[in-house]
């Protein structure tokens, strides 16, 4: 929709407002066939709605206002962020929390957790049994291991 038709369409439709205005939008109007038929069908859409128009002012029901604020405040109070400061709410959730927190730090302690002689370390090293009939110079790659493991280890 073009602009004088845009700045002038409600005083259009009611059949009101400055002359110069309604002599815009009807110059544009006989121009431009696109805004010539969304008018139109926004024409046709306002006559409707006043023949839907009371033609009297209809008063509202004593209590009427009463109910209406009543509803609204009932719809707040059921509010999600408002179940958050239930004190019920708040130990299930810190009972939730703690529940959590003990499984998975079960999980990391057993889990993560490994004994010295599984690691290829100092440690692992010294606690694996040597097999029998084993001695210095009989496996170079041992050998090797148990000097570093003796210099790693050293202390004064």
């Amino acid at each position: 929709m073009h602009r004088p038709v845009r700045v002038h369409l409600e005083d259009y439709l009611q059949g009101d407002g400055p002359e110069g205005a309604a002599s815009q939008v009807v110059s544009h109007l006989l121009e431009c066939e696109a805004c010539r038929a969304e008018v139109e069908s926004m024409s046709s859409q306002a006559r409707l709605l006043r023949r839907l128009k009371c033609g009297e002012e209809v008063e509202a029901a004593p209590g009427f206002c009463a109910r209406v604020l009543s509803a609204v405040e009932a719809g707040r109070r059921g509010s999600v962020f408002l179940a958050i400061a239930d004190p019920a709410f708040g130990r299930r959730l810190i009972y939730a929390c703690l529940t959590l927190i003990f499984v998975l730090g079960s999980y990391w302690w057993y889990a993560e957790r490994s004994t010295p002689w599984e690691e290829p370390g100092a440690v692992g090293i010294l606690a694996v049994d040597t097999p029998a009939g084993a001695h210095v110079g009989s496996d170079r790659q041992r050998d090797r291991e148990a000097v570093l493991l003796s210099l790693a280890t050293y202390r004064e």
